[in-house]
């Protein structure tokens, strides 16, 4: 905080807010500086209200996110409904933001082109449980604004059993209820409502109703299983007539997922055949945790076959059931077994308990790509990390990583580069292992006393054994050398102390056979394998839109396989590899255009396979002498990437290609709405046009603004904060050296840029 704000006693966020609303500055900048600010005082709320009359839905400055969208996300920062905050802006704050919402639906193209603003504010509204702000969001509905958009399942959701307007909201929607993702928001809003007891009529009780209920029901696209899975859910709470048709189409189902959930709607409806269906599904791994919940939610719980009760089986479901959530795998496993099972003693409380490690494998689809196989843990909690090829470690190793992987969250083990190796020289002094090689301490970790360790500072670094290529932990009388070829391959270095750590932890003391759980690397697939299946995905991908939309999406195997079918081209059809890139691509983007229709503009995202795979594109383009395609191939994204990581991808490629006239512009517009400008290659990519045009000492001048901002930043940070900044130094320091070579090191150093900002280091 500046020393006037001190004097003022402004806040932090009023000192922002002032900030950000002068001319020339950057509300949401200013806004997202706060990170974790909460707001307290009616002080706060009130300049809140007041800056919210002056800024609208939509207007961006092409970053991440709005002034909007930053100044009205503060509504949910709110400590709590007993702050002097609430009322100002339940009251105030929530009529100025209903009235914003509904002057931009006076006008459907301005909602229209902020409708994610819209959205979002919406979402603030229904979350206050205003009767003025649920009037705004069923205007919204009815319009429809974006009714396709995730965000009206977060709308509605906040439309819990004990929200005021919960029943004007599902009798205002229903009979017909809505179109698209809204209308799978509403009816899973009504289901949990019903579900949880509150009393009104389910909104898809009707003819339309059932006849859209009966449509996903029909829809055999996996990607919309989950709208039959909340079709099912619906019919407990559905009169006849047409429910026991509907139901019997739901236990028909290809989903199990559909076919628990329509056991669960007979049973509900006293369907004893339905209690029956669930105890079968208790002894599947993938459905298992679910039936049992609906059994002993149906209070017959005696329908559990004892099958299920067996200590092993419940840990694969439960596992099973962690891994199909949203937020980890998304599916079902289609293997799972345990691996391991052991009683131990977990700190910090050392309470003896049973642990599983348990193996999942879910077998590949595409033709691409090998099964995707990991271990998990159930027993202190359960979790899987996924990047650390847990099923490549012997048992031990496994519950040490995710023992020390535990007590970090639980802040008793503190993990830091070392930035002077000297000072823990005297760690490496008592080291005692024979045939090491030259060593230094790069990481040091510090355990807290809670666990009891034996001592407080343990220390890790790469070094050679026998002229072997290793890591060498530094712990006293517990030093130990670790050889890489026993470790996975590309296993990080933190890696190593975790499993050195987490075993003196957990007692283990006889050293495992590690080579024998590595596994030798997947065999190459035939070129015309790779070739077919590749083609064949971009067939569906351009032909079914429920494929489309998964193959477009970001994480596509069209991307992560690109270069796999770049050189199955080149192999199969005997052409350079750029060539080859080009023809992938093109192939990309004629089935990304073939799905435009079902998919809009989403086939043509910075994150989908055609944002992943341009650079790789426009490089090739340029190595072929194509250079004169690119013009036209940025004109085909900038509508796509209208936003500050499409016009730095945009910019990079006209700069690459020669084609500065195309470049300059969407690099002066980076200057003045990124954030991070000054840390950035498209400062040099400018610089060097301005240089081009003959405009050295400008393009000289741009360059040390930046370099001197970095500078600056770099002495004011700390911790992992200073170790990232001097980064950028380093990396934008050495571009400026390549394209001002002749002015050398030396006029850095006079104007106050050194290669460091750490004291002492050279």
């Amino acid at each position: 905080m500046a020393l006037r704000d001190w004097f003022s006693r402004r806040t932090p966020l009023q000192a922002a807010l002032d900030r950000g609303t002068r001319p020339g500055g950057d509300l949401a900048a200013e806004l997202n500086r706060l990170e974790d600010y909460t707001v307290t005082s009616r002080a706060d709320a009130e300049a809140i209200c007041r800056v919210l009359e002056r800024v609208k839905p939509g207007d961006s400055d092409g970053g991440l996110w709005t002034a909007f969208h930053s100044l009205v996300g503060l509504f949910q920062d709110v400590e709590g409904p007993e702050c002097p905050a609430f009322d100002v802006l339940a009251e105030k704050g929530n009529g100025l933001l209903a009235g914003i919402v509904n002057e931009a639906l006076d006008d459907p193209s301005r909602a229209e082109a902020g409708a994610d603003d819209i959205l979002f504010a919406l979402k603030i509204l229904a979350l206050y449980g205003t009767e003025e702000g649920t009037d705004a969001v069923l205007r919204a509905a009815r319009l429809p604004l974006r009714p396709d958009a995730y965000m009206w399942s977060v709308i509605l959701h906040a439309y819990s059993p004990s929200h005021p307007e919960l029943e004007r909201v599902l009798e205002a929607l229903g009979d017909p209820p809505p179109a698209d993702f809204l209308a799978v928001s509403l009816l899973d809003c009504a289901n949990v409502a019903l579900r949880e007891g509150a009393e009104c009529r389910h909104p898809f009780d009707s003819e339309a109703g059932r006849r859209q209920l009966r449509s996903w029901l029909a829809d055999g696209d996996e990607e919309h299983s989950s709208y039959a899975v909340s079709a099912a859910a619906a019919l407990p709470f559905l009169d006849e007539p047409g429910r026991d048709e509907l139901l019997a189409a739901a236990l028909d189902h290809p989903s199990a997922d559909v076919q628990l959930e329509a056991a669960w709607a007979a049973a509900r409806l006293e369907d004893e055949d339905g209690i029956r269906r669930l105890s079968r599904c208790c002894l599947d791994v993938n459905l298992a945790d679910r039936a049992r919940r609906y059994l002993e939610e149906l209070d017959r719980a005696d329908a559990i076959p004892a099958e299920a009760e067996d200590a092993a089986f419940r840990a694969r479901a439960e596992f099973a059931q962690w891994l199909a959530h949203p937020n980890e795998l998304g599916r079902p496993p289609d293997e799972v077994e345990v691996v391991d099972h052991r009683e131990l003693e977990w700190p910090p409380e050392r309470e003896r308990g049973p642990f599983w490690l348990v193996r999942y494998r879910v077998k590949d689809a595409t033709g691409l790509k090998p099964d995707d196989v990991g271990v998990g843990l159930v027993g202190s909690m359960t979790f899987c990390l996924f990047t650390y090829k847990l099923e490549e470690r012997p048992p031990e190793d496994c519950y040490a990583i995710h023992c020390y992987w535990e007590m970090t969250c639980h802040n008793l083990i503190e993990e830091a580069d070392v930035a002077d190796p000297a000072e823990y020289e005297s760690l490496l002094q008592r080291c005692r292992i024979d045939g090491l090689g030259p060593a230094r301490v790069e990481t040091v970790v510090e355990l807290s006393p809670e666990l009891k360790y034996p001592q407080r500072l343990v220390g890790l670094g790469r070094a050679t054994r026998h002229d072997r290529p290793g890591w060498v932990v530094v712990d006293g009388p517990r030093s130990r050398w670790y050889a890489a070829d026993e470790m996975p391959a590309g296993t990080p270095d933190k890696l190593v102390v975790m499993v050195h750590v987490g075993r003196e932890l957990l007692g283990f003391r006889d050293e495992p056979d590690r080579r024998r759980y590595l596994k030798e690397p997947e065999p190459a697939r035939p070129p015309e394998e790779i070739d077919a299946a590749y083609e064949a995905l971009l067939e569906k991908a351009g032909r079914e839109p429920g494929q489309a939309e998964r193959l477009f999406g970001s994480g596509s195997v069209l991307t992560s396989a690109f270069n796999d079918y770049a050189g199955a081209l080149s192999a199969t059809r005997s052409l350079p590899r750029a060539a080859c890139v080009c023809l992938a691509y093109e192939s990309i983007l004629d089935a990304a255009r073939r799905a435009e229709s079902s998919q809009g503009g989403k086939a043509f995202d910075v994150f989908s396979p055609l944002g992943g795979t341009f650079d790789s594109y426009v490089d090739a383009l340029i190595e072929l002498g194509r250079r004169d395609e690119v013009p036209a191939l940025v004109e085909t994204f900038r509508p796509h990437w209208d936003h500050n990581l499409g016009r730095a991808r945009l910019a990079a490629a006209a700069f690459r290609s020669g084609h500065d006239a195309i470049a300059e512009p969407l690099l002066l517009t980076l200057r003045t709405t990124l954030e991070s400008w000054g840390r950035d290659e498209a400062v040099a990519q400018l610089a060097a046009i301005w240089k081009r045009q003959g405009r050295a000492d400008e393009a000289h001048a741009l360059f040390l603004d930046a370099l001197k901002g970095l500078v600056a930043e770099a002495r004011q940070a700390s911790g992992s904060d200073r170790d990232d900044v001097e980064e950028w130094l380093r990396e934008q320091r050495s571009r400026y050296l390549d394209l001002f070579p002749e002015r050398g090191e030396a006029e850095l150093e006079r104007l106050g840029i050194p290669p460091t900002t750490r004291p002492g280091t050279p």
